[in-house]
């Protein structure tokens, strides 16, 4: 008998082996406390080869379109978010804030001053990205709602594509410090990468998890590069650029904890703990130490 590959060809079900393995539960309609255990299994290709070129265009092509969808989803999201807050902030209340906070800069900036600009312009972006990310607490279900909606499917790729282009970067920059001398930092820079590889593996149902990697990842470094800004960093400045990121992520979890449907989880708590501690690893590594 002669196979039957419905609307598609031979070539688009062997690719589907790319996305091995599957797992699925069943349970009978209007019953779903029946639920099965679940059931894991591994299609094979009908060709039983290596992949096809064929395969690999429609690979490529699938991975180009969900970026090219993620990146216009993104760009329609901030237009959408531009517009929400021309809508809620009067210019009359920007004025005022900022006119609030220049007299406020003004009046600290004489007891300030002795610790010089480029420290104090650090814990500043420091402080306001903390700022940032405990204000956007209350609404981040309905900013990654709005994102979904433009991006569709696509967002489950959001932290992926973003650490795959910072894994680039480090990459470059490391090579460029190291100039390949050296074995040690690119091993150390594979244990890095297989690092944050199987925790976007770990989250892949929760797209929304992974950011914390970014996160509270770029929170490290922030807090980093503040306390150093003016000298190498040591290691008690890494110890202790942790464990401010693990109070704050704490302190991100307590926000959630009382308010309205969020909750308070262990397990972003310790999320937000390895997420800063694989920042400030990956900065080390690329910057070998030297000041920031």
């Amino acid at each position: 008998n002669n196979p039957s590959y419905g609307p598609f060809n031979a070539t688009f079900w062997n690719s589907v082996v790319l996305y091995n393995p599957f797992t699925v539960r069943v349970h009978p309609d209007g019953q779903p406390h029946l639920i099965s255990d679940p059931i894991t299994f591994y299609l094979a290709s009908s060709e039983g080869g290596s992949l096809a070129p064929a395969q690999i265009l429609i690979v490529t092509k699938s991975i180009a379109t969900e970026i090219a969808t993620l990146a216009a989803g993104s760009i329609l999201a901030l237009v959408d978010l531009t517009v929400w807050i021309d809508q809620h902030l009067s210019a009359a209340d920007v004025t005022a804030w900022a006119l609030l906070l220049a007299i406020v800069g003004a009046l600290a900036w004489p007891r300030l001053a002795r610790f010089g600009e480029r420290r104090v312009r650090a814990w500043l972006l420091a402080l306001v990205y903390i700022g940032v990310v405990y204000a956007t607490i209350p609404i981040f279900p309905q900013l990654w709602h709005g994102l979904r909606i433009h991006t569709g499917d696509s967002i489950r790729h959001t932290g992926s594509v973003i650490i795959g282009a910072i894994a680039i970067w480090s990459a470059w920059r490391l090579h460029k410090r190291v100039q390949g001398k050296q074995v040690g930092p690119y091993l150390l820079y594979a244990i890095l990468l297989v690092a944050y590889i199987a925790l976007l593996i770990r989250f892949g149902q929760f797209p929304a998890e992974r950011l914390h990697l970014l996160e509270y990842g770029f929170m490290g470094v922030l807090l980093l590069r503040a306390r150093t800004i003016d000298r190498s960093p040591r290691v008690q400045d890494f110890v202790i650029c942790w464990g401010l990121t693990v109070l704050i992520g704490c302190g991100d979890e307590t926000i959630q904890w009382v308010l309205p449907q969020r909750y308070f989880e262990l397990k972003d708590v310790g999320l937000n703990a390895v997420s800063g501690a694989l920042g400030l690893c990956l900065s080390r590594l690329v910057t070998g130490g030297q000041q920031q």
